[in-house]
């Protein structure tokens, strides 16, 4: 890097780390792994996984201003945030501190799962009531083998579906962390256990939210059926079922959100 380089790159950032040297621990955290203040982040937020479920919810929201790695926009008059996770629990945790120290109140995932009944069709709507700790992220936050969601935002959920007019079915995942190596006896066990579903990043956003007091839930879509033909790799075949679920999942998770009113 020559000298005129090194000039332009030190007067651009020396006064930016200036500025954050004053910052209290908490800002300074959330710019770090958010790249904005916590003062940009709403109290109630939305958080898709892939970017798929972060733009079809930002069509939602109205006039969605980029803040860092995150969007805050509107819904009715009250402030609403859309934080993607990234994929697994050790990105969702990451996030969900940060979200902590914004001081958010409500967080909901709004993104995939992958169906384990026989029921369950590509579209359907799964409300997760718990989730059983499958990855390798939680077990340094919290004991057990299964955490539960935040049952007045998950009965909430349900409430506002059928407002909908939309069927859902409620009922534990279980959340791991390896994508390619879910196996069938990986899927025998978490049936047998009681999930209907399997995730990546629930029992995290529900730990952290025990841990921190705020309020969580996951209200996710049918993706794919693992260990079946209807496999991910398969969804455009079910592309029109896949994004109503997931257009009608985002209405219900916003009315939700927002029917909490002043009490955040």
């Amino acid at each position: 890097m020559d000298l005129k380089r090194k000039l332009k790159y030190g007067i651009e950032v020396l006064p930016k780390s200036i500025g954050m040297r004053f910052l209290p621990e908490d800002s300074l955290i959330v710019n770090m792994l958010l790249g904005c203040g916590p003062n940009a982040i709403a109290k109630r937020v939305l958080l898709p996984a892939v970017p798929t479920c972060t733009s079809r919810i930002l069509s939602f929201i109205k006039k969605p201003e980029v803040k860092g790695q995150t969007h805050l926009g509107k819904i009715d008059s009250l402030d609403v945030s859309v934080v993607p996770t990234g994929i697994g629990c050790p990105s969702a945790a990451i996030v969900m501190e940060a979200l902590h120290r914004a001081k958010v109140k409500i967080a909901v995932r709004v993104d995939f799962v992958g169906g384990l009944m026989e029921y369950l069709r590509i579209g359907d709507i799964v409300i997760a009531n718990s989730a059983f700790k499958g990855d390798g992220t939680t077990r340094h936050y919290m004991e057990g083998e299964k955490v539960e969601a935040d049952s007045h935002l998950t009965n909430l959920l349900i409430q506002k579906s059928k407002d909908f007019d939309r069927k859902i079915y409620v009922g534990s995942v279980w959340t791991t962390d390896a994508l390619f190596r879910e196996t069938p006896e990986l899927y025998k066990k978490a049936v047998k256990k009681g999930s209907i579903g399997i995730d990546m990043e629930s029992s995290a956003i529900f730990t952290l939210g025990k841990i921190y007091k705020m309020r969580t839930a996951a209200i996710m879509v049918v993706s794919d059926k693992p260990g079946t033909e209807e496999s991910l790799l398969y969804a455009v075949k079910y592309a029109s079922e896949l994004l109503q679920g997931l257009d009608d999942a985002i209405k219900i998770a916003l009315s939700a959100i927002v029917s909490f009113g002043d009490i955040v």
